[in-house]
C-alpha cells in the first residue's frame, strides 16, 4: 500500500512538471520501446536472454532520464551561477527537452539494436 501511495504520488508530479510536447515525446517512446519488445518476440528471435536483457535496459534508461528530467535544471547550482542565468523558466524548459530529447535517442537506438541485431 505505500509502494502504491509513493508510485501515485510521483505519477502525479511528473504530470504537473511535464509539457505537451515532452508528454507526447515521452509517450510515443514507451510506444515504440513495446512495438520493438513485441516485434522481434513475435518473430522469433534466436536467443531470447539478450532480448530480455536488452528490453530492460531499454526500460531502464527510459526511466532514469524520466527521472532526470523531473529534478530542475538548478538542483546543485551554487547561488553564483543560478545568479548568471537571466531566464531561470526558460532555463528550465530547455533542460527538460533536451533530457527528454537525449531520452528518445537513446531509447530509439536500443530499439534499433532489439531489433535488427539481437
Amino acid at each position: 500500500m505505500i509502494f502504491a501511495d509513493l508510485f501515485w504520488g510521483v505519477r502525479r508530479q511528473m504530470e504537473k512538471s511535464f509539457g505537451k510536447k515532452e508528454k507526447a515525446v515521452l509517450g510515443a517512446t514507451f510506444l515504440l520501446i513495446v512495438a520493438a519488445i513485441v516485434s522481434r518476440a513475435v518473430m522469433g528471435a534466436n536467443d531470447t536472454g539478450v532480448l530480455i536483457v536488452l528490453g530492460f535496459l531499454d526500460i531502464f534508461i527510459y526511466i532514469l532520464f524520466m527521472a532526470c528530467a523531473v529534478f530542475p535544471a538548478d538542483y546543485r547550482m551554487t547561488e553564483k551561477q543560478k545568479e548568471k542565468i537571466k531566464d531561470m523558466d526558460r532555463y528550465k524548459a530547455n533542460y527538460k527537452m533536451i533530457v527528454v530529447s537525449a531520452a528518445a535517442v537513446f531509447c530509439l537506438v536500443l530499439d534499433g539494436v532489439i531489433l535488427f541485431i539481437a
